[in-house]
């Protein structure tokens, strides 16, 4: 039931009349409730009881109940015009998709639950009887928490209401009632005109009475990371918690700042966000989390007139401390802002020299979460001493104030390099230099804020850039350096800037080319007896300069889908895609889903030296077509071939044949190449001449005769 000055939904006017026949279906449901007996021992949902009032609690004072969601704790209100004061307003009930279903989530706090309990929830409207909601069910593995995933029936009135959540405990002589809550509900429906169904928001991460871990920099506050949606109409939506016991009324505070989700993809809009804890709270203190989304009620002459927070969605929740030493770190290369020349498929990790490469510290805990907040350093060494991490006058997330230069581990201080513009390399920012005699000085940076809190990079990530004018390999080596706490409220120990033991750390190759990549079949052309494995050389190359590591992918098609990959002595581990459409065939490859013949496709790493050998084999004889192209970097690539201008493109042709009289010969000395055909007696190291031919079969050819 309303209290008098406070609001309820903002079409209320027009929801009491369009309820007039809810109301009439809700009394040709009523049931008399069995006294001190739950409704839905006796009675399905949509019955009503025959009292319009709850029961006392008639039980042991130690057992309470209250609710997390609807709760009027976490605030629902409008933000007006400025000057016009906080209009408060009740939890807001919808059955919108909210991401992941269109009930809406149910959830209570119990203090001191007896055994057999049964939780049962209801709501009523003004002057009208109990509906029955359902019987809520516990959480798994927290006894002390219940919830309920209402699907709302359309025939219930949209509106003010009151929710009610009772607790029954089985005895020798019946059911008995020994604590129950109520809060003033605003019910929508999705089958409500469009402007009156409330928006929506669901947690997917911390999972209903799941872990979720906190970290806090040096200096910084306590965070987490936190995922889920929001209707796909939501505007914003605001995180909350609450430090208070099960079963005690919630108090909810608001994470740091409002967010905005993402754009709307199969209606709703995802997010994966921060929450920083305020003031002088703490992750253990941490009892439940929750989501509300907040969308525009009211516009005035295009004017924003009022913001409100719609449905909300609550989770019980299990809170850690993430500790470094049980944490995980990796370099991820991303594509550059700035123009590589058309090479970012060519290997995330590599361009022309004089440009600027990307790259992610990610860093995620013992259960693979992100961890917001963790201090970087990362050292650079090679291809000289002019090496240099770069800025960007543009981006945020590159800016200066995303990292420092350490102020410890022995190092000067020189200029970094601007990569906002072409060409790159003009001073920007600046980084220490470990100076390293008859070597390549080690360059060194580390974040400022932590992952996460500095620049633009995702929740656990720090971005940072590197330039070389010099072609050549990079070597990075990242580390999360700082230390453990014991106490949720010490202070983190300063950090060294040095890799000690223990740390996490990870390490990775950058490459700068000389010239645009190639990639090269050797030979162009071969032929051999149909049935053997024929054996071909794929060449990786930036001029003359090798591409190692990198991914290719190779397609085989022809003479007939009996054609195959075969493996050849010192070839190169292959596997089977595991991008794109193709249909299984073992774990070295697959096919193609096209017409006979069809395709095979393996893909596989280029070694030391630049380079990938393979085999095919095919029962029948007729041509085998082979196509190779750069496929980018491991774990980035996406086994589908791109334009020749991104990925460098092979080709070969096989023929297959059955006798030496498929083969043919091919002078190689006397040839008509670099002048006549000249045979000359006159003595060189001996008196006689070199004949030199070549066969195309050799395995169907016993010899030669002049």
């Amino acid at each position: 039931m309303k209290n008098s000055g406070r609001v309820g939904g903002l079409h209320r006017e027009k929801v009491l009349a369009r309820s007039a026949l809810g109301f009439l279906a809700a009394f040709l449901l009523v049931t008399l409730t069995f006294s001190g007996a739950p409704m839905g021992a006796f009675a399905g949902p949509l019955q009503a009881s025959g009292s319009p009032s709850p029961s006392g609690s008639g039980g042991p004072v130690t057992t309470a109940v209250k609710f997390l969601n609807p709760s009027p704790a976490y605030n629902p209100h409008l933000f007006p015009e400025e000057g016009e004061g906080v209009i408060v307003e009740d939890p807001k009930i919808s059955d919108k998709f909210d991401g992941t279903d269109n009930a809406y989530h149910i959830v209570v706090g119990i203090t001191n639950p007896p055994d057999n309990l049964v939780a049962e929830a209801s709501i009523r409207y003004e002057g009208e009887n109990d509906v029955t909601i359902g019987e809520l069910s516990p959480v798994l593995g927290r006894p002390n928490a219940y919830e309920l995933f209402w699907d709302i029936p359309d025939g219930l009135p949209s509106g003010s209401a009151t929710m009610f959540v009772r607790l029954f405990s089985q005895t020798a002589t019946g059911f008995q009632e020994v604590a129950n809550d109520s809060v003033a509900v605003d019910v929508q429906h999705v089958n409500d005109p469009p402007s009156e169904a409330e928006e929506t928001a669901a947690l997917t991460w911390p999972t209903q009475n799941g872990e979720i871990g906190f970290y806090k920099p040096r200096g910084g506050t306590w965070r987490a990371t936190v995922e889920g949606f929001t209707s796909a109409q939501a505007l914003r939506y605001q995180l909350f918690y609450s430090t208070t016991p099960l079963g005690q009324a919630p108090k909810y505070t608001f994470c740091t700042g409002q967010s905005t989700p993402g754009a709307a993809s199969q209606s709703r809009k995802a997010f994966t966000t921060q929450c920083t804890l305020a003031g002088q709270d703490v992750p253990t203190a941490i009892t439940a989390m929750g989501v509300v989304a907040e969308d525009i009620d009211l516009l005035h002459q295009g004017r924003i007139e009022t913001l409100s927070m719609d449905s909300a969605d609550v989770h019980v929740v299990r809170p850690y401390v993430q500790a470094p030493e049980q944490m995980t770190i990796s370099l991820i290369p991303i594509p550059s802002p700035v123009d590589n020349n058309n090479l970012e498929s060519a290997g995330r990790a590599r361009t022309i020299a004089d440009r600027c490469l990307s790259y992610l510290a990610e860093v995620k805990d013992h259960l693979g979460r992100p961890v917001t907040g963790a201090n970087i350093d990362v050292h650079a060494e090679g291809p000289d001493d002019q090496l240099r991490f770069g800025d960007d006058d543009v981006s945020a997330a590159r800016a200066p104030g995303t990292y420092k230069v350490p102020d410890k581990g022995g190092h000067s201080t020189e200029n970094g390099a601007n990569c906002s513009n072409q060409p790159n390399g003009q001073a920007l920012g600046s980084q220490g230099d470990h100076n390293v005699p008859g070597g390549d000085d080690i360059k060194h940076r580390e974040s400022l804020g932590g992952t996460g809190v500095s620049g633009s990079a995702g929740v656990g990530q720090w971005e940072f850039y590197l330039y070389s004018q010099t072609p050549g390999f990079t070597n990075l080596t990242a580390w999360v350096d700082d230390e453990s706490i014991t106490d949720v409220k010490e202070q983190r120990p300063v950090d060294s800037d040095t890799l000690d033991p223990g740390e996490p750390v990870a390490t990775a190759r950058a490459q700068w080319y000389s010239d645009a990549p190639t990639l090269e079949f050797v030979p162009l052309g071969d032929t051999a007896a149909a049935g053997t494995c024929n054996e071909f050389l794929l060449k990786a190359r930036a001029g003359t300069a090798a591409i190692p590591g990198v991914n290719v992918d190779l397609h085989a098609q022809g003479p007939d889908d009996g054609l195959d990959f075969c493996d050849v002595a010192g070839g190169t581990p292959r596997r089977a895609p595991d991008e794109g459409e193709h249909d299984g065939e073992d774990g070295g490859e697959s096919t193609e889903q096209e017409p006979s013949p069809k395709s095979q496709h393996t893909e596989g790493e280029t070694n030391d030296e630049g380079n990938m050998v393979v085999g095919v084999v095919s029962p029948t004889t007729g041509d085998t077509n082979l196509t190779a192209w750069i496929d980018g970097e491991v774990g980035f690539d996406d086994d589908e071939q791109g334009a020749a201008a991104d990925e460098p493109v092979a080709a070969a042709t096989m023929s297959w044949a059955n006798s030496s009289g498929d083969a043919t010969v091919t002078f190689l000395n006397p040839s008509p190449y670099g002048g006549a055909n000249t045979i000359s007696k006159k003595t060189d190291a001996d008196a006689t001449y070199h004949i030199v031919v070549r066969v195309d079969a050799p395995s169907l050819v016993p010899g030669v005769e002049l």
